[in-house]
């Protein structure tokens, strides 16, 4: 009885330890790197307004928030990229990705 408790116990802390430390990791630094990378690979200005890591149910990458070109041409307000499980100890990585709310401005040249 007393190790199914300790087995109960410490599966309870090791969810709450993968629920709470995305929250205290700093991404400030992630976000300067992101836009710049961006930026430099679109040949435009990038915007992102934010970022978040995510351990469950699967590791995931949010972007908020991303504004691209001076005019604001592109507009994202969610771009989410999730690992797969079965390929994170391969070498080739499967990301699926997920995008909300996207606003494209029409460019009428004239």
């Amino acid at each position: 009885m007393k190790k199914s408790k300790y087995c109960l116990i410490c599966l309870i802390i090791a969810l709450l330890v993968l629920i709470i430390v995305p929250f205290l990791i700093p991404t400030q630094r992630y976000v300067d790197e992101a836009r710049s990378l961006a930026s430099s690979k679109l040949g435009a200005a990038v915007i992102i307004g934010g970022l978040n890591f995510g351990l469950l149910p699967t590791p995931r990458l949010v972007l908020k928030d991303i504004i691209v070109g001076k005019n604001d041409d592109l507009k994202v307000k969610r771009l989410v990229f999730i690992a797969t499980l079965s390929s994170l100890f391969s070498s080739g990585k499967i990301i699926k990705l997920k995008i909300e709310q996207t606003v494209i401005k029409d460019q009428l040249s004239v």
